[in-house]
């Protein structure tokens, strides 16, 4: 088991890629998304999505790089 730690409010949402399997992407109140790939669990990646909460998220089905 492993913990990925990394947003500073509830995570509302975790969606596994389609296209990668070892990566995934969560969404939190603290307006963040961040990409996760298990075999880094401090190395996500992270952009403000916008200024207010985020309450969920998911792969775009044709195209590996975009997050709904």
């Amino acid at each position: 088991m492993v913990t990925f730690s990394g947003h500073q409010h509830v995570v509302y949402s975790v969606v596994w890629s389609p296209h990668q399997p070892r990566t995934f992407a969560s969404v939190s109140g603290d307006s963040t998304l961040r990409i996760w790939d298990i075999s880094t669990p401090q190395g996500a990646q992270q952009t403000t999505v916008h200024g207010g909460e985020v309450l969920s998220c998911d792969w775009a089905k044709y195209d590996q790089v975009t997050i709904l």
